[in-house]
């Protein structure tokens, strides 16, 4: 049976629900969000120079086989058009569309997380998470031409949603097939309209062109202290079980410090996050250097 909640929580619950619906349908159910006339609500309003973003109703963005071995699936810049030549240097490729979460980070397996993505807290914006599987599994490949494509779900409560959601998940990081030199993409984190809730709410993550990208070209991105990321999250606006979190803090009790945690406390800065991953690396690599004799 669940415990009675005060007025208190549930006007909290409710401040929040309101707080991040915008950002919710945005990055879900982008359609649903311009139908509620969201995009033209000043304080709710995307910024002019992130209006365009690719998706795979309009073809500037494309889903194929990575170039990349054993990768699987990548994010291609979409072929080109009248209305397309590639993405300049600085615009904005595509959102990183999915569901987006809330709760307390806490140590889960990163087979469940490799589409979660952790937004950024600068500017003093909530904390949040996308999961981008959600868009990610309901690709399917289109054998006439090796695209994938997305198949609108009846059982889907707005069944061709997809079709205008950011592609940002199935991006693939080349770094760890010490490909650093392909990356041409970068995350960023734009604000959600103008005025003070702005502010409050997540920020909305977007994947920018860190130089110009030609048509068709593989968009890569190094996922840094972002993705994927381990964390027990919950829907944005619903109420996370506290249970969990008692039991997450016994067993951190007992364990040693998880790694995601250590570096966690060190960043206190995107920047301060990546330096903390690449150190811990790097003594990994070392430690197994000196094992083998080198």
């Amino acid at each position: 049976m669940e415990p009675r909640r005060s007025v208190r929580g549930l006007q909290a619950e409710a401040d929040e629900e309101a707080l991040t619906a915008p950002l919710a349908l945005l990055l879900k159910y982008p359609t649903v969000y311009k139908m509620l006339g969201y995009d033209e609500r000043r304080d709710t309003k995307p910024g002019s120079a992130w209006k365009e973003w690719g998706t795979i109703f309009n073809r500037k963005i494309e889903v194929r086989d990575s170039k990349l071995q054993d990768a699987g699936r990548g994010l291609f810049a979409g072929p080109p058009s009248e209305d397309f030549a590639g993405f300049k240097k600085g615009q904005v490729i595509t959102l990183y569309g999915g569901e987006l979460l809330t709760g307390k980070p806490a140590k889960e397996s990163a087979a469940e997380h490799t589409h979660m993505l952790r937004i950024s807290t600068k500017g003093g914006s909530a904390p949040a998470w996308v999961d981008g599987r959600q868009f990610a599994d309901g690709l399917t490949r289109q054998e006439v031409d090796g695209r994938f494509v997305y198949l609108p779900d009846p059982n889907e409560a707005f069944p061709e949603a997809r079709l205008h959601q950011g592609a940002g998940s199935v991006m693939n990081d080349p770094t760890y097939a010490f490909r650093k030199e392909w990356i041409n993409a970068m995350f960023e984190f734009k604000p959600l309209g103008t005025g003070p809730a702005a502010h409050l709410r997540p920020q909305v993550p977007v994947v920018v062109a860190k130089k110009y990208i030609a048509p068709e070209e593989e968009i890569f991105v190094s996922y840094g202290s972002h993705k994927p990321m381990h964390g027990l999250a919950v829907t944005a606006g619903a109420r996370a079980p506290a249970a969990d979190y008692r039991s997450l803090a016994a067993a951190d009790d007992e364990e040693e410090v998880p790694a995601y945690k250590s570096m966690a406390a060190a960043a206190d800065s995107d920047d301060a996050a990546d330096e903390v991953v690449e150190g811990w690396e790097d003594e990994e690599l070392l430690a197994k250097l000196r094992e083998l004799g080198w």
